[in-house]
C-alpha cells in the first residue's frame, strides 16, 4: 500500500513539474515581440549559440549566398549583367537536402531553388525581385570562408512541442521543411526574404525564447575542388572525371562531397587485415590492436588458418580515409558546430 501511495504521489509531482514548464515555455511565447537583435553595442561580429556559448564570426561585406528559383536562372543572371554583376555558371548549385521526410508546407518550394556565391552585399542583392533569399558570407577563426544558408536546425525537447516551432514559423514567416529522419526532435526551417530576419538572425531568436533544446543555423561548408596530390587524378574512384572509363563518369565515392577537415576529434575504426602506421602517405594518430597476438603492434598483421595476410588492404582502405593532401592551399573551416 505505501509503495503505491509513492508511486501515485511521484506522478503527481511529474504532472505539476511538466505542467510549470509548459506554463513557462508558453508565457515566453506570449511575451515574445518578434523582435531581431543579434548583437549587443560592445559585440562588433556576428554570433550563434553552440552548446550554450555564442560562437562569433566575421561578416564579408561583399560576398553573399543568394537563393533564387531555379526557373529565374535567366532572368537573374541577365539583371545582374546589366549591373556588371557576373554569376559563375559553373558555380550555380541545385538546392536539395536529403535526410529529411520533406513533409513541411516549405518543402516543395524549397525544391525548386538554386544557390550561387555573388561578389555583392547581401542587402543589396535583395533589390533584385528573382533573389527570394540573400545571406552574408562569413570567416570565422580562420581565413577561410563560407556562406550562410537559408536552413535553421531546430531541435525540440519533444515532438510534442512541434505545435511551438509552427507558432513561431507562422510569427516571423518562416517556412517549415520537414523532420530530419536520423536525429530524434530535430526539424529544418527556413526562411526566405519575407521572414523577420536571416537564418542567424532567426536561430538566435528562436534560440533566446528558451522553448527549444538547440537552435543552430546551416552554413555551408564549400571545400576547395580539388587537392594537391599528384596521384589525385589517378585515384578514378575519388573522383571519376572519365580517367578510367568515360562511359563511367561520376561513378565515385563522392570524395571530394564527403571530405572534411583532419581532426583529432574523429575517431575511424578500420576492422581489416592490417594497417601500416607508418606509411608516409597516411595522416594517422592511431591505437592498434591485433587481435590473434593481443597486441598493438605499428604494422598489424592477420593470421588465418596458418597463413599471414600483408597489410595492403588495410592500409589502402585507411588511406582513403586519411590520405595526406593539401586542398589547394586554403585554410579549412574550423568552426564549431558547422554543419
Amino acid at each position: 500500500m505505501k509503495s503505491r501511495v509513492t508511486f501515485v504521489l511521484l506522478a503527481l509531482i511529474a504532472i505539476v513539474v511538466n505542467a510549470c514548464q509548459d506554463a513557462l515555455l508558453e508565457n515566453s511565447l506570449n511575451n515574445y515581440d518578434g523582435a531581431v537583435n543579434t548583437r549587443s553595442l560592445d559585440e562588433q561580429d556576428d554570433f550563434y549559440w553552440c552548446n550554450g556559448e555564442k560562437v562569433f564570426i566575421k561578416r564579408i561585406a561583399n560576398k553573399s549566398f543568394i537563393m533564387f528559383k531555379t526557373s529565374d536562372k535567366d532572368a537573374l543572371k541577365k539583371a545582374m549583367s546589366e549591373n556588371k554583376i557576373t554569376i559563375d555558371e559553373s558555380k550555380i548549385r541545385k538546392y536539395s537536402y536529403s535526410g529529411t521526410d520533406m513533409s513541411g508546407k516549405a518543402a516543395k518550394d524549397f525544391l525548386d531553388y538554386s544557390w550561387a556565391e555573388v561578389d555583392i552585399n547581401d542587402s543589396i542583392a535583395y533589390s533584385y525581385p528573382e533573389i527570394v533569399y540573400s545571406a552574408p558570407y562569413y570567416t570565422g577563426s580562420s581565413s577561410y570562408s563560407f556562406p550562410l544558408t537559408n536552413l535553421i536546425y531546430v531541435t525540440l525537447r519533444d515532438d510534442g512541442d512541434i505545435n511551438k516551432l509552427e507558432r513561431l514559423a507562422e510569427e516571423n514567416n518562416l517556412g517549415i521543411i520537414g523532420k530530419h529522419e536520423g536525429v530524434p526532435h530535430l526539424y529544418i526551417a527556413s526562411c526566405t526574404k519575407e521572414s523577420r530576419g536571416n537564418a542567424l538572425e532567426m536561430a538566435n531568436v528562436l534560440h533566446d525564447i528558451g522553448c527549444f533544446e538547440e537552435v543552430e543555423p546551416a552554413f555551408i561548408n564549400i571545400f576547395p575542388q580539388v587537392p594537391i596530390d599528384d596521384l589525385f587524378s589517378q585515384q578514378w574512384n575519388l573522383n571519376h572525371t572519365g580517367q578510367h572509363d568515360a562511359n563511367y563518369s561520376g561513378y565515385d565515392i563522392d570524395y571530394l562531397q564527403a571530405s572534411i577537415p583532419s581532426s583529432s576529434n574523429i575517431v575511424v575504426a578500420v576492422v581489416d587485415n592490417g594497417v601500416n602506421l607508418s606509411h608516409p602517405d597516411i595522416n594517422l594518430n592511431s591505437f592498434s590492436w591485433n587481435s590473434d597476438t593481443n597486441s598493438s603492434p605499428s604494422v598489424i598483421t592477420t593470421y588465418y588458418g596458418g597463413y599471414q595476410y600483408l597489410t595492403y588492404h588495410g592500409t589502402n582502405v585507411a588511406g582513403i580515409i586519411s590520405g595526406k593532401t593539401t586542398p589547394c592551399g586554403d585554410k579549412f573551416l574550423n568552426l564549431k558546430c558547422v554543419i
